[in-house]
């Protein structure tokens, strides 16, 4: 690849992209036309420090919620999230939702228990907006009632 642009040689801008922004060399690398390796050389020469292990493991977390066995447990089990739901919460595709529920043995729901689901969030975006806006014309009506008497 051939650099459009010598920002990455700037020790302030590695510095920035990398501790401030939270960018990977990878990501560094494609902002400035660079293969990941010319942003770790520069980086050593100009003197900026690296994530330790810990501090890379907790941003890939935060980047890949799905690694995180609880949330994973939480979102599909108790929150009844459904894949394509998880998938669109981590801007991922199924099969690697399927991939890490199977890697923590958490068992995958039925097609009717899915459909279960589905059906019961149908139900519930069409008739409960209408059903919440009676609830607040009946309680206005009560609370407008109970001035009177």
């Amino acid at each position: 690849m051939i650099a459009n642009n010598t920002l990455y040689k700037d020790k302030d801008w590695l510095f920035q992209r990398y501790w401030t922004d939270s960018l990977s060399p990878s990501q560094m690398g494609k902002l400035s036309n660079v293969t990941r390796h010319a942003i770790i050389g520069q980086m050593r020469r100009r003197g900026v420090k690296f994530r330790s292990a810990s501090e890379a493991r907790l941003l890939s977390l935060t980047r890949r919620p799905y690694w995180d066995k609880r949330w994973l447990y939480r979102k599909y089990k108790k929150q009844k999230v459904s894949i394509y739901g998880l998938c669109k919460l981590c801007s991922c595709c199924p099969s690697i939702i399927k991939h890490w529920l199977h890697r923590y043995s958490i068992k995958l729901r039925t097609k009717n228990e899915a459909d279960k689901l589905k059906r019961k969030a149908d139900l519930k975006r069409y008739y409960g907006s209408w059903w919440n806006r009676l609830l607040l014309v009946l309680r206005d009506m009560v609370t407008s009632f109970k001035k009177y008497f």
